[in-house]
């Protein structure tokens, strides 16, 4: 069956869009070396040899080479055998002498297939939480939780605090990111720009009556002042 509509093309277009995010966060173990980009890939130190190397790089002979291919096993032992277009020059070869330096040590264990693996978790084992938790901005102390997501607080309130720490509060500025043409033009105080900022914490029209409650919710967090106009925005 062939479908002729756009089913799925907006998830497979955000996966696209994050795929560089993610690909920054995974590497590589090297078996046989066939399934691993021996300048692209990140299997040889915290970054691609390309980024490392970028002017040994540009002489490479072949820039999308498997590690496989670059690899000579004359001898016992094997030795790695990159090629490039022209030879080194006196001055680069500090440089030759560092790019060898890091691939010492590594070697193709042949039989055994390449592994990819994910960097920022403690097991190597992705997680949807280990790539949340290293996308989103730090702010300085661990998500207050139990603050956030309290039972006895509407559920409507929890979602807009979880949007308001993480700054993705739908103001005038965010749309505009995201393509939309507006003027971005704070509604309450006509004056500045609209964004989460200015309105929880700077607008003069929004930055009164206050419960006690959201008071002493900010306080504990450290938040006192951000989520002013709050109340404004229940009404």
């Amino acid at each position: 069956m062939i479908l002729k509509e756009s089913h799925g093309v907006g998830l497979w277009k955000a996966i696209r869009n994050g795929w560089m995010e993610f690909s920054k966060r995974v590497a590589f173990k090297v078996g046989d070396g066939r399934r691993v980009r021996f300048w692209k890939d990140r299997w040889c130190g915290e970054n691609s040899l390309e980024e490392a190397f970028p002017r040994l790089y540009s002489l490479a002979s072949s820039k999308d080479a498997w590690v496989a291919q670059l690899w000579d096993q004359s001898g016992n032992l094997g030795y790695w055998n990159p090629v490039f277009t022209r030879l080194n020059n006196d001055w680069e070869m500090e440089e030759v002498e560092t790019f060898f330096s890091r691939l010492h040590g590594h070697a193709l264990r042949r039989g055994n297939e390449d592994v990819m693996y994910w960097r920022v978790s403690k097991k190597d084992f992705f997680t949807a939480k280990s790539f949340f938790s290293s996308l989103v901005p730090c702010i300085g102390r661990e998500f207050p939780s139990s603050l956030v997501w309290n039972p006895w607080v509407p559920k409507r309130v929890n979602f807009f605090a979880w949007e308001a720490i993480w700054g993705r509060i739908l103001t005038m500025d965010q749309l505009k990111r995201r393509g939309w043409a507006l003027t971005s033009r704070c509604y309450l105080c006509k004056a500045d720009e609209e964004s989460a900022n200015h309105v929880l914490i700077h607008c003069p029209q929004g930055s009164y009556d206050l419960t006690p409650y959201f008071c002493s919710f900010w306080c504990s967090l450290g938040f006192a002042q951000f989520y002013q106009g709050y109340h404004s925005w229940l009404e």
